[in-house]
């Protein structure tokens, strides 16, 4: 099974550009499944727009525009600190508190002095992830986005993920101009106003420990590993470089990570106004594309509208960070995991091996919310160091596992009769099993069972690499009408399931199996797929 379930991965549309084919032999290591899904990724997108953005949203730092992530995190403050209730959020340490639901928010905003910076125990990357999981020494070197690094499970955090919340907290102050130093051994520094300070003291210091690769800010970037260099526009980034730099100016790499820096400095590119927000809102990992009574996400709003992509494209983010989780060590080793064993014990194992690192304690799932419900996503390095996550991002981060293997599998949502609950998990046509928050559930159904009967009308799909949020009046997606109403003729077929069609205008309300199929070949006549920014670029 090992080298013949990866072997399959190359007949998918998932990963359909081929680099050079596998070799046989010897069952493949957590590490080179690891490396196979970094090149296949790189690879893929120079023609795959949704790659391209993805590369941003798992938040390597080996992108040509590292702005783009104080950026995408800058929405974010914006939301928890000018909007009333997030104070609270903060304090909160219960995943599971009904508060995050934003229904009953109450108290002001959210406010950096209530972080205790002093209160971090500070990691290599390397040190984040499991002993025996695989690593990229600078490729697997990342900055996650502040929602998480502000909730973590544990209190370990990176020097330069500690930097941008010290930043964060300097611009709340009013100060500006100011820049983050990252150095070779991962040191990290904030310059401020003609002071230095280093992040594993927090004090004052004359000079830095390593040798600094990258200067930026949300304006400015020196990266001479990128192909980066704003200095001729920005006199205090020249000067830092003049005055820090030293003649060792990019970080070691391995031949395999050279390699890939040199695609990563193409298809990371963004040309444009449009595909710099797309990269921006993808790095911010938020589902900020909707309003409750008292949740109001505007500058993620004000995005889309830029954008120009329907707010019920909130399928576009399950998909991106799917494919973003490809590129984690944690996803390369569970693959690893699944495939030492034959038939359901892969999954058991799989599973046993996820919740270790991401059940709530003294619950057998994985779960949570570390901000209000609908404001953040979260990889599957957040749900790790995280310990959250709700059913959309479980789903998308096991979901990942299975591509990887080529093991066919479907994200779905669904909503029970009342069309109020709402639910997401992954189902497995192989064991006809349904992998539902982390551990393997439901069997003899393709949609998950509420407490109040079964979740029957469904809200979103995503099978190999075509996503839709099918809903008449409202439709959306990658995968056509035709084609979704296909696929849930095919899953309907396997159990009889009572699947149901939502339709959303004049108002929301389900319809009958037979009337959502005929209604989804209507909406067919004038459908055209969501295009992301720079999609019909390839890159050479």
């Amino acid at each position: 099974m090992a080298i013949g379930s990866f072997v399959l991965l190359l007949t998918l549309v998932i990963l359909a550009p081929l680099l050079a084919p596998l070799s046989f032999g010897e069952p493949l290591t957590p590490s080179q499944i690891h490396q196979e899904a970094w090149q296949r990724v790189v690879e893929t997108a120079r023609t795959n727009a949704y790659y391209r953005y993805a590369i941003y949203a798992s938040r390597t730092l080996a992108v040509k525009h590292p702005e783009v992530y104080l950026m995408g995190d800058a929405l974010f403050v914006d939301v928890v600190t000018s909007e009333n209730g997030y104070a609270k959020a903060y304090e909160i340490k219960d995943v599971h508190d009904l508060y995050f639901y934003g229904n009953n928010m109450t108290g002001g905003p959210f406010s950096f002095d209530q972080v205790k910076f002093e209160k971090y125990s500070l990691k290599e990357n390397i040190r984040l992830y499991p002993p025996d999981y695989p690593f990229l020494q600078y490729l697997d070197r990342r900055l996650l986005p502040l929602p998480s690094t502000l909730k973590l499970a544990h209190e370990t955090i990176t020097e330069l993920e500690l930097a941008e919340q010290y930043y964060f907290s300097l611009k709340r102050r009013g100060y500006d101009k100011l820049y983050v130093l990252y150095c070779d051994d991962e040191s990290a520094y904030i310059y401020a106003y003609g002071k230095l300070t280093g992040m594993s003291d927090l004090k004052e210091r004359e000079g830095l420990s390593g040798n600094p690769i990258l200067i930026f800010n949300q304006e400015s970037v020196w990266y001479p590993l990128m192909g980066r260099d704003d200095r001729v526009k920005d006199p205090v980034l020249k000067d830092l470089a003049a005055k820090y730099s030293t003649e060792f100016q990019t970080p070691n790499l391995t031949e395999l990570e050279s390699r890939l820096i040199s695609g990563l400095r193409k298809v990371t590119m963004l040309n444009e106004s449009r595909q710099m927000l797309m990269a921006t809102i993808s790095a911010a990992h938020t589902e900020g594309t909707g309003t409750g009574p008292q949740v109001k996400f505007q500058p993620f709003l004000a995005a889309w509208r830029e954008l120009r992509i329907p707010t019920t494209a909130w399928g576009l983010f399950q998909e991106i960070y799917r494919i973003a989780n490809y590129l984690s060590p944690i996803t390369a080793y569970l693959a690893w995991t699944l495939d030492q064993h034959e038939g359901e014990n892969g999954l058991k194992a799989l599973t046993g091996e996820y919740l270790k690192y991401t059940a709530t304690p003294g619950l057998p799932y994985a779960h949570g919310h570390t901000w209000i419900c609908m404001l953040v996503g979260q990889t599957i390095d957040e749900c790790y160091r995280t310990q959250a996550g709700h059913c959309v991002w479980q789903s998308a981060s096991l979901a990942a596992v299975l591509d990887i293997l080529g093991m066919d599998n479907y994200i779905m949502e669904g909503l029970d009769a009342e069309l109020f609950s709402a639910h997401t998990t992954v189902y497995v046509p192989k064991h006809n099993l349904i992998l539902n928050n982390g551990r393997i559930r439901e069997r003899g159904t393709v949609l998950s069972r509420g407490q109040k009967g079964p979740f029957s009308a469904v809200r979103y799909i995503s099978h190999q690499g075509k996503w839709a949020n099918p809903m008449i009046g409202a439709y959306v997606g990658i995968l056509s009408p035709k084609e979704t109403a296909a696929k849930l003729q095919y899953l309907r077929s396997l159990h009889d399931d009572a699947i149901r069609g939502i339709v959303m205008k004049p108002q929301r309300y389900s319809i009958p199996y037979e009337e959502f199929v005929k209604r989804l070949n209507d909406e067919q006549e004038g459908w055209k797929p969501i295009e992301l920014p720079g999609e019909q670029i390839a890159i050479p």
